[in-house]
């Protein structure tokens, strides 16, 4: 296993591992309620939507797809990185995301139509962790070149 969220409600777990799934897991019996296998390769990252109704995945291939949490339906594919995606956050509207990457940046991008909003690009290495204020206003970036950066959100 690479990646595990809780869903916002707390009633299931995701999994992604190197096998290319996201599994969904029932957190109280364990039970599989889903099994999304729609990455090309291993997942790396996975953050629930506030919702609930969504999953983002990041994954290796610089990708990070979003999907729906009860078909598994894939909503968008995000291709704006040049390198493996190691973090993904939803902001907490639910309309952006931040994806951190192997290419040293962070991409802001909208939720909903995949377009780029922002690209942090203060990292000098790899991007391992993002997360967003509980207020939505600043984005925390940690990484590889052994800094925790805080800055304004777009």
């Amino acid at each position: 296993m690479n990646a595990v969220a809780w869903s916002p409600d707390g009633t299931s777990i995701a999994s992604g591992s190197e096998d290319k799934t996201v599994q969904v897991w029932d957190a109280t019996t364990g039970s599989t309620k889903l099994t999304y296998s729609g990455r090309p390769s291993p997942v790396d990252s996975l953050a629930w939507s506030p919702d609930g109704k969504s999953i983002a995945s990041g994954s290796n291939d610089s990708t990070v797809q979003v999907w729906d949490a009860t078909t598994g339906s894939t909503k968008l594919t995000y291709k704006g990185h040049s390198f493996a995606v190691f973090s993904v956050a939803w902001s907490p509207d639910g309309k952006s995301i931040a994806s951190g990457s192997g290419d040293h940046t962070v991409q802001v991008w909208n939720a909903t139509t995949g377009s780029t909003k922002f690209t942090y690009k203060g990292h000098s290495n790899t991007v391992y962790s993002v997360a967003w204020s509980p207020n939505g206003t600043k984005i925390a970036s940690g990484g590889e070149d052994n800094t925790v950066q805080v800055w304004r959100a777009p």
